[in-house]
């Protein structure tokens, strides 16, 4: 496998580097156009037959490359917006022979009204498990830690689980909330004047970006995903319950193809500081309850959610 890197983006250099042969170049804008002849070239010359692309902005690029290789043309398909009808997009369309959708909901709002339809299939993200391998960590038993992982932005809904955090605080001071991620550095300081001001500080804590995922689950009693918009899928939840760790969501997106309510994890239909509160309180008090979910929650990922599974889909869709 052969992936092309837009030049100057080390991580993701390094990340790809790990799975498959990077290859540099200019590819956005019109400095793709620029590195049309060299990505032609690199093309015929390692016989590539399938190009994989996941964002629109390569999308012309892609297509003069399909017609002047004949590779076949994929789409990957990571956010819940509806299809767009414009001429470019039509286009796009047109030419793209497999649109790949990272769950049910993206595959339902694309090919809604279609008429392209029939090139769409549904193939799950699902986790590379090296990353996570077995080990005996445990959350710290003084403490009853909640966590979060993933950009931090207005939508992720963090507002809500702070709050819940500071209500649970009140009654259970062993209670401790962890955020893992970036975002943009003006909400980052609202967010954390807004923490200050509710007195919350001695037990919110920002981690930033970390690298060492595995260890941040592990050390979780639960990981809460509270977005206020639909999640084109929930990535952070499946790698959570690999770790054995307990989830709580909504109902808002395809969080609800992963979880199965108070089997796997749980699943709120109307997700309030007052009722996540709530479900939490239920895990702090009932400690076989939230090792159940835990429990279910590895094994369920573990059945349907792997990288695995993801690429013998992913062959059988393309």
């Amino acid at each position: 496998m052969f992936t092309a890197v837009n030049k100057n983006n080390e991580l993701m250099h390094r990340r790809f580097s790990e799975v498959s042969s990077v290859f540099t170049t200019r590819l956005h804008t019109l400095n793709g156009l620029f590195s049309l002849c060299a990505l032609t070239r690199f093309i015929r010359k390692n016989r590539i037959s399938h190009l994989m692309i996941h964002t629109g902005k390569i999308a012309a690029l892609s297509i003069l490359l399909k017609k002047l290789t004949g590779v076949r043309l994929i789409f990957v398909k990571h956010n819940v917006v509806a299809n767009k009808t414009d001429f470019y997009h039509r286009l796009i369309q047109k030419n793209t022979d497999r649109f790949i959708c990272v769950s049910r909901l993206v595959y339902d709002v694309q090919t809604a009204d279609n008429p392209f339809k029939e090139k769409y299939r549904i193939v799950h993200n699902g986790i590379d498990t090296g990353r996570f391998p077995p080990s005996q960590e445990k959350p710290d038993s003084r403490f009853f830690t909640v966590a979060y992982a993933g950009r931090i932005s207005p939508e992720k809904g963090l507002e809500n689980l702070i709050e819940a955090c500071v209500i649970l605080h009140r009654k259970y001071p062993q209670i401790r909330l962890k955020l893992a991620g970036h975002g943009h550095p003006d909400y980052m300081c609202r967010l954390k004047r807004d923490v200050s001001a509710s007195g919350a500080e001695p037990f919110v804590s920002f981690e930033g970006f970390t690298e060492k995922l595995a260890s941040f689950y592990r050390q979780s009693d639960v990981v809460v995903l509270p977005s206020l918009v639909p999640e084109a899928f929930g990535l952070s939840l499946c790698e959570a319950m690999y770790c054995r760790t307990a989830v709580i969501s909504n109902t808002l997106g395809a969080q609800k193809e992963i979880i199965e309510h108070h089997q796997s994890g749980i699943l709120l239909d109307r997700l309030t500081p007052e009722s996540l509160a709530d479900e939490i309180e239920r895990l702090v008090l009932n400690p076989e309850a939230k090792n159940a979910l835990a429990t279910a929650g590895h094994q369920c990922v573990a059945a349907r959610f792997t990288i695995n599974h993801t690429a013998d889909k992913l062959l059988d869709a393309i």
